[in-house]
């Protein structure tokens, strides 16, 4: 796709195939990532982003498996990850490619919106980069940031998706789960990504 006159390509790989799905879902592998990177930068992508499915459900931690592939997709020159699968939010980190190539990774951005019972399922995050173009015109990432979002399921069942920032004590009070409090996922968020998540604009900003 095309955004503000970049070319973008999204590449898409799954550790995990139902049987019925093996024709039309992507294997995640090291030689499927330099295949789908090497496609994509000779169709004209200036920035990939990859969207690997992978993970271990229901958790906050970062497994062997993700770590590995992570650095594959940045030794070929993928510039941001949105990984998804484990229902929670994971830590996000910039990598480094062998050449040098820096990588915005975000390793789980939890659930858009989550039917799903435990507090932790019911936040997410949304992704916001700044691109740019160096000095001889080719495309880089100059910011990555993530905000947090509570899914919200008032009585009878309505759901709505609500920025951190814009979820308050009283919606926390009237919704599925009455201890996601505004402060108790704050606090969730500052756990999971540390010193770099701000916690009085609720920001994750990584620093490419």
């Amino acid at each position: 796709g095309r955004k503000d006159n970049f070319n973008v390509a999204v590449i898409n790989h799954s550790l995990g195939i139902n049987d019925g799905d093996r024709d039309v879902v992507s294997a995640l592998t090291d030689e499927k990532i330099t295949e789908d990177v090497e496609r994509a930068r000779d169709a004209g992508a200036q920035l990939i982003v990859a969207c690997p499915h992978w993970g271990t459900e229901n958790s906050t931690d970062v497994n062997d498996e993700q770590t590995h592939f992570a650095q594959v997709y940045a030794d070929n020159g993928v510039d941001v990850i949105l990984g998804s699968h484990p229902r929670m939010l994971q830590r996000a980190e910039v990598l480094t490619g062998e050449n040098g190539h820096k990588t915005a990774c975000f390793y789980s951005l939890g659930c858009l919106v989550s039917g799903l019972s435990d507090g932790d399922n019911l936040i997410g995050g949304l992704v916001e980069l700044t691109l740019s173009r160096d000095n001889i015109g080719a495309c880089k990432v100059t910011s990555a940031t993530l905000k947090p979002v509570v899914t919200h399921r008032a009585d009878g069942g309505d759901y709505g998706t609500y920025l951190l920032k814009d979820y308050t004590e009283e919606l926390a009070q009237s919704g599925w789960d009455a201890n996601l409090t505004p402060e108790a996922v704050t606090k969730t968020c500052a756990n999971i990504f540390g010193s770099d998540y701000q916690t009085d604009t609720d920001t994750l900003t990584l620093q490419l």
